[in-house]
C-alpha cells in the first residue's frame, strides 16, 4: 500500500463531535465485507443509516427514487465518513493481527510519504501479466521497485495511476447532498 500521507487515527476522529464532510453510502454487502475483515465496529460508531435515496440528472427530467420500505428492509445501508473508513482500514492493515488473520497469511507493506513514479507491464514466464511499479519513498529518499500481479489505482479523481495508464475520463462532475436527520 502506497500512501502520500498517513490517514488520521481512529482515536483522533472519534474525539471529534463534528461530522466529516466526505462520505460514502455503504450497501449491506459492503458492510458485510467490512465485518468480515474486522473493521466494521470501528466504522459503525460514526455512521448513520439511510432509508431512502433519490438520484437525478442535472440536465434531464428523469430521476430514480427508492427506499427500504419498497424492499421490506430496515435500511438501505449506512452513510460513513471517508476518513473513518480509511483510518479503520489503515489501523487493521498495520496491526500485528492483520497477517495472522488473513486467509493467505500474506503481509502488506505500507509506504507512507511515497509516490509511484511510473509502472511498466510485462509477462512472467507462464504468460501472466505483471506490473512493475517504480516508487520514490519520500520518507527515506530511496527508490524502490515492486512487481505485482494486481495494481489498483484507488488514488482519487486526479489519479496518477490512471493517467500513467492512459485511461481518460469524460469530464464527469457531480454534486451530492447528503442529509442524515436523527430523531
Amino acid at each position: 500500500m502506497i500512501e502520500s500521507r498517513k490517514p488520521p487515527s481512529l482515536a483522533d476522529i472519534q474525539k471529534s463531535s463534528h461530522p466529516l464532510l466526505q462520505v460514502y453510502a455503504l450497501s449491506p454487502s459492503s458492510i458485510e465485507f467490512m465485518k468480515g475483515i474486522g473493521v466494521w465496529e470501528d466504522i459503525k460508531t460514526r455512521s448513520q443509516p439511510y432509508k431512502s435515496m433519490q438520484v437525478w440528472e442535472a440536465a434531464g427530467p428523469g430521476f430514480l427514487k427508492f427506499g427500504a420500505d419498497d424492499m421490506n428492509i430496515e435500511e438501505l445501508g449506512r452513510i460513513c465518513e471517508n476518513d473513518t473508513i480509511a483510518a479503520a482500514l489503515y489501523e487493521k492493515i498495520t496491526s500485528s493481527t492483520f497477517s495472522s488473520s488473513s486467509p493467505s497469511s500474506s503481509t502488506c507493506d505500507v509506504l507512507i510519504g511515497a509516490n509511484v513514479v511510473k509502472f511498466t507491464t510485462n509477462e512472467d514466464p507462464f504468460g501472466s501479466k505483471l506490473a512493475t511499479v517504480y516508487i520514490n519513498d519520500g520518507s527515506t529518499g530511496e527508490d524502490r521497485k515492486v512487481t505485482t500481479r494486481l495494481l489498483v489505482g484507488a488514488d482519487g479523481a486526479n489519479s496518477s495511476i490512471r493517467k500513467m495508464s492512459g485511461i481518460t475520463t469524460w469530464g464527469y462532475t457531480s454534486t451530492s447532498i447528503v442529509l442524515v436527520y436523527c430523531i
